[in-house]
């Protein structure tokens, strides 16, 4: 059954084309932030030398990923959203990156908790922070989610699983149970 993505209660799930995302939020603007039920990629290295989501390789796992639901709903129907790089330790080094689809950040992860721990993963995957930067001697340390939903420090050149983060807008037609 086809429905507008505004009529998916929030915390449930939808289908563009045969990726499923859940319903984190419903934003002013007519706009919906959505995170994938399942990995988009497995076994995906951050990068192989930095812990800065803006320089990182996985950003075109991300961007594939982006150009594959464009197929299916519009470029047009998927918001520029930005992205806080603060690190876990508060630095502000990394500032912010403005994507179409990314990572959730340490303090999305935090408040969408309860919803994401309905929707469980069997492997570790990718936040978009970093726990410290360079000038604190840590350039490999980036922040990622347990399977069981506990936070974690992890390598970057470590392979884990990568989960999208998308702002739609609100008038697209989702499939849904």
């Amino acid at each position: 059954m086809k429905i507008g993505l505004i009529d998916v209660e929030q915390y449930k799930t939808f289908k563009v084309g045969d990726t499923e995302f859940i319903v984190l939020e419903h934003l002013e603007g007519s706009k919906t932030l959505c995170l994938t039920r399942n990995f988009i990629a497995e076994d995906t290295k951050f990068d192989k030398d930095t812990n800065n989501l803006a320089k990182a390789s996985v950003l075109n796992v991300l961007d594939d990923f982006e150009n594959k639901i464009a197929l299916v709903i519009g470029a047009e129907n998927i918001c520029d959203f930005e992205i806080d790089l603060t690190t876990d330790d508060g630095l502000k080094d990394y500032s912010s990156i403005t994507r179409k689809t990314g990572l959730l950040t340490d303090v999305q992860y935090r408040k969408y908790s309860e919803i994401i721990e309905k929707y469980p993963v069997d492997d570790w995957w990718w936040l978009a922070n970093a726990v410290s930067t360079p000038r604190r001697n840590i350039s490999c340390a980036v922040r990622c989610v347990a399977g069981g939903g506990d936070l974690f420090n992890h390598i970057c050149y470590g392979s884990n699983g990568v989960r999208a983060v998308c702002i739609f807008k609100s008038n697209i037609f989702a499939s849904c149970d």
